[in-house]
């Protein structure tokens, strides 16, 4: 007397017959590891939805933005004006940080050595 097998529906990974108890995002979240690794490539990065509100003369100024730059969605603009947002806050703390070492020069960094990658480089040959 053969055995009968088990459904495939209750069939895990493991091989075990117990039911599988999954939500939708588990599920998406699998089959999204499955996809990479069988591309052997990362999952694009996750977007997180932002909800606020602006003044309608800067909606009216992100939307123009769109337009001319030839953008896809308002998402997209909205993402280059915090991405340009970002490279300001960095060139502030860039030149603060130059700031302070010319008021108070590093030893190491203004050490006077000609040392660099070409001519170690050179010296090895």
């Amino acid at each position: 007397m053969e055995k009968a097998t088990p459904s495939a529906a209750k069939i895990s990974k493991t091989g075990s017959d117990k039911p599988i108890k999954a939500d939708r995002s588990s599920i998406a979240r699998a089959a999204a590891l499955a996809r990479w690794q069988r591309d052997q490539h990362k999952p694009a990065p996750s977007k997180t939805i932002v909800r606020g509100k602006i003044p309608n003369e800067l909606v009216l100024f992100l939307d123009g933005y769109e337009k001319s730059h030839q953008l896809s969605s308002r998402d997209a603009a909205l993402e280059h004006a915090v991405l340009a947002l970002r490279e300001k806050e960095w060139g502030k703390a860039y030149q603060s940080y130059a700031d302070d070492l010319e008021a108070q020069p590093d030893a190491w960094v203004d050490s006077g050595l000609k040392e660099t990658l070409e001519l170690t480089d050179a010296a090895a040959r």
